[in-house]
């Protein structure tokens, strides 16, 4: 069994990127192994397509990709230096999301991607709002949720070609979303 953590430097998100791989044997506690992406972003997000395929999204809107159980790791996507990815969710093993938004000005800038081939090609969302998104989920290839800046909420039934607002009691940032 593996378990994957990404992180970074908050500072410098886009070469200050980090990966950590915990394999757990049968009846061992497990050890946490650094994976060296010296130079590349930092990632804030992650997700598992299976027991060996993960993605992972960061600074400067990168997106990588490991089929080896994190051995490896391919840049499937990228964007501008000023923007961050923050959060992807795969609700099926070939369809995924991504969204971010600029760290520096967090009211403008909203950023959302979508694949529909197991990350390995992006192409981006149009969205209603610029504000950034921090979270990403979906229950099912088409209805999902992304919140973000200002207590953002809203909901897509169809997979991200349109999108509607909701209601939302909250003006602090809302990080994540998941059900």
């Amino acid at each position: 069994t593996f378990y994957i953590a990404v992180g970074g430097s908050p500072s410098n998100t886009a070469t200050g990127g980090y990966v950590s791989l915990k394999t757990i044997a049968a009846g061992a506690a497990g050890t946490w192994i650094p994976i060296n992406v010296s130079g590349q972003g930092t990632m804030f997000g992650v997700s598992a397509l299976n027991d060996s395929t993960y993605v992972a999204v960061g600074g400067s809107q990168n997106i990588y990709k490991t089929t080896d159980s994190a051995a490896t790791w391919m840049k499937k996507d990228s964007g501008l230096a000023t923007s961050v990815l923050y959060d992807v969710h795969f609700p099926t093993n070939t369809v995924g999301y991504a969204v971010g938004g600029t760290p520096s000005a967090p009211t403008t800038g909203a950023v959302a991607k979508k694949t529909v081939d197991g990350g390995n090609t992006w192409t981006p969302l149009v969205l209603p709002i610029t504000n950034t998104l921090y979270g990403v989920h979906f229950t099912d290839a088409s209805t999902g949720y992304v919140v973000g800046n200002s207590g953002v909420v809203y909901k897509t039934t169809d997979g991200g070609l349109s999108w509607n607002q909701q209601f939302s009691t909250v003006s602090t940032d809302l990080m994540k979303v998941v059900f």
